[in-house]
């Protein structure tokens, strides 16, 4: 399960008024920012992992800013599971 380090509601970020949302949250203690920018034809989901600063985004324009969030969280979890998690020795 993933705990929230910020407002879970859409964040709008003065910096760079293309991006339209913004979360920061824990999965299994490691951190990770997911940002959704407007683009012309639609939306694009992007992650960063905090801890080791590998970064992703969606080859897909999503024309809804959830599902670009959703596809970017999907995309972390991969990047997750591949680098983060604790391999479990059988009981």
């Amino acid at each position: 399960m993933s705990e929230r380090l910020a407002i879970a509601e859409p964040e709008v970020i003065d910096a760079n008024p293309a991006w339209t949302r913004r979360e920061r949250f824990r999965l299994d203690g490691v951190r990770y920012d997911v940002y959704v920018a407007a683009r012309k034809k639609g939306f694009c989901g992007v992650w960063v992992c905090v801890d080791c600063g590998e970064h992703g985004a969606s080859p897909v324009t999503d024309s809804a800013a959830e599902e670009a969030h959703t596809r970017a969280k999907i995309s972390l979890c991969v990047h997750h599971k591949q680098s983060h998690r604790r391999v479990r020795k059988p009981k």
